[in-house]
């Protein structure tokens, strides 16, 4: 071991005509330090690298390419990351196998969106979700439908399907297992309960086509312009007729035709509920004539021949 003035100690090794000298320099060190600087060797075997030399670790300050798979046992925490891939396998894959933890917690606070996804080519669904059903808050999906897309809800077992053709010109709401319960076509809406014949349809000019029965409480048909605002047609001979009936059969209580101004009373066709006498009634004289159930014939007046 030698040193060359104060800067360097080195340590030389003399083996026949060859030699070699392995020098540290000191020149780096501050001088007139009390106890110097002290340097622990670990107690290990090894090769000694040099900083220059290093290569495949990772750095703080520089943007770098990992090629290997690495493993990380806590959690990972940053501002943003930007994941490319291309063919097999994954781009990105979260595996949570067991326990009541979420694999993917996104909260978002501002404008735009928490999560977007663009299919922007090849086969394959853009979001498949399986094993589970898809809760949301907003209730609320926007978009235009394609071909064959399905939003299905299930409820008691039976799952609620909105199915688009090519194109989008023909809609459909159907339950799991039955016949379309909606269909838009054309701009008409057509309803069928579970079966193959249609019972509403509304055409796109307003004009809604019955092929059952029509019951409820009551029912209101306001015209403007049409001569005949209801008509009443069966394809059937002796068939063409109105049926008024009612569950009780009290005296003063009728059921019938009733004539009206807006909500002004003007004359009706009604029918006692308890006498099953008919009667005509005019706004002024009020029951005017009255028809028995045996057939006799009262006028309120006299009859006065034109």
């Amino acid at each position: 071991m030698y040193t060359f003035g104060t800067n360097t100690i080195a340590f030389k090794s003399v083996s026949g005509g060859n030699s070699k000298d392995f020098p540290f320099s000191m020149v780096g060190i501050t001088p007139n330090v009390s106890g110097g600087r002290q340097y622990t060797l670990p107690d290990a075997s090894g090769t000694i690298a040099l900083t220059s030399d290093l290569s495949g670790y990772v750095t703080l300050g520089t943007a770098q390419t990992i090629t290997g798979s690495k493993t990380f046992n806590s959690r990972i925490i940053g501002q943003d990351a930007t994941l490319t891939g291309s063919g097999s396998p994954d781009t990105l894959e979260v595996t949570h196998t067991s326990g009541s933890g979420i694999a993917v917690d996104i909260s978002k606070a501002g404008n735009g969106e928490g999560l977007r996804v663009a299919k922007t080519s090849g086969s394959g669904n853009a979001v498949t979700i399986t094993g589970g059903l898809l809760s949301a808050e907003a209730g609320l999906f926007s978009g235009d439908l394609q071909s064959n897309t399905r939003v299905a809800a299930s409820t008691g077992g039976q799952s609620i399907i909105l199915t688009a053709n090519s194109g989008g010109t023909t809609n459909r709401i159907e339950t799991t297992g039955v016949l379309p319960m909606a269909l838009v076509s054309g701009g008409n809406i057509t309803f069928a309960a579970g079966g193959a014949t249609p019972q509403i349809t509304l055409a796109s000019s307003g004009a809604v086509t019955l092929t059952g029965a029509l019951n409820g409480t009551s029912a209101s048909f306001i015209s403007s312009g049409i001569s005949v605002p209801l008509e009443v047609r069966s394809t059937t001979s002796n068939f063409g007729r109105i049926r008024v009936s009612s569950t009780t059969s009290t005296a003063g209580n009728y059921r019938g035709y009733e004539f009206s101004n807006g909500s002004t009373f003007r004359g009706g066709i009604v029918q006692d509920e308890s006498t099953e006498a008919i009667s005509i009634f005019t706004p002024i004289g009020g029951q005017s004539f009255t028809l028995s159930s045996t057939g006799a014939a009262t006028f309120s007046s006299s009859v006065t021949k034109s």
